[in-house]
């Protein structure tokens, strides 16, 4: 049977027919090819944007969330506040010694009075001393300060900068408190990405008169409204203590109580015993 000829049973490849070269090297290849790269430049941003998302927002709340799980237990116990205003004159580090000896789990730098580089040698020393104690050491009001300093966070007033805004800039595992009045406060600082809230002040103090009275039941309504530790704060001795722990609070927070001791390692000593069992 002799060979079929072209057009009467033979059928010619399209892909090597000359129509099909001249449209794939034709006018109109330019234009395929400037479609292909513009797909794969949009897949390529998509993919970006996506790593963007995660880092900036999906990436930080997971480690927040594990961050939790190991600060939980740091978080817990008595707090001791070295105020340059009550304990100042040179103090502040025997202070934080005394405190730390005494069974202090967190130590606080507060100092409303002077600027910050004045305060970053002494800040410094305090983070130095309480990580060689392996004891959490926070920076009031001021994230620059607590940054500079080394310190393992910083502890937020009402009107200092947002608890949101803190976390974003802060990197991870860095301990944010804020000081709450009442439950909707407490749950907003919560929100935001506080790892723990203060309650008060509960009792007459004289480190801070200006600021707004609590109560205990209001510390017992922030417990219950809130899933992060709870610190009380404001005039706690020994005398009310006991009180305090029973309404709930994971931390307590003393200022006088020990910067106004004849003896502050021993009066720390007291004080944590009452949260022996508890922690």
């Amino acid at each position: 049977m002799s060979a079929a000829k072209p057009g009467r049973g033979a059928r010619s490849c399209p892909y090597r027919s000359k129509d099909w070269t001249a449209k794939r090297d034709g006018p109109h290849a330019h234009s395929v090819t400037t479609v292909a790269k513009k797909a794969a430049g949009i897949a390529s941003a998509i993919h970006e944007h996506r790593l963007l998302i995660f880092h900036c927002f999906v990436l930080p709340v997971i480690l927040a969330s594990r961050m939790s799980t190991v600060l939980g237990p740091k978080l817990r116990g008595l707090y001791v506040i070295i105020d340059y205003g009550v304990a100042g004159g040179g103090r502040e580090l025997e202070l934080a010694q005394a405190a730390i000896r005494g069974g202090a789990r967190l130590i606080q730098w507060r100092d409303k009075v002077r600027e910050k580089g004045l305060q970053l040698p002494i800040a410094e020393a305090l983070a130095n001393i309480c990580a060689s104690a392996d004891v959490l050491f926070i920076v009031n009001d001021h994230l620059d300060l607590a940054l500079a300093c080394g310190a393992h966070g910083v502890h937020l007033g009402q009107k200092d900068l947002p608890v949101a805004v803190v976390r974003r800039l802060a990197p991870p595992g860095f301990v944010i408190g804020c000081s709450t009045n009442n439950v909707e406060e407490a749950l907003h600082a919560q929100e935001a990405g506080a790892d723990y809230v203060s309650v008060g002040r509960l009792f007459p103090t004289v480190s801070k008169r200006d600021t707004r009275p609590a109560t205990l039941e209001t510390l017992r309504s922030v417990k219950d409204a809130v899933s992060i530790p709870v610190c009380a704060i404001g005039g706690i001795n020994t005398e009310n203590i006991g009180q305090v722990i029973a309404a709930g609070a994971d931390m307590v927070a003393v200022i006088g109580a020990v910067a106004g001791a004849v003896n502050p390692e021993e009066a720390v000593r007291k004080l944590a015993s009452f949260f022996r069992g508890r922690n």
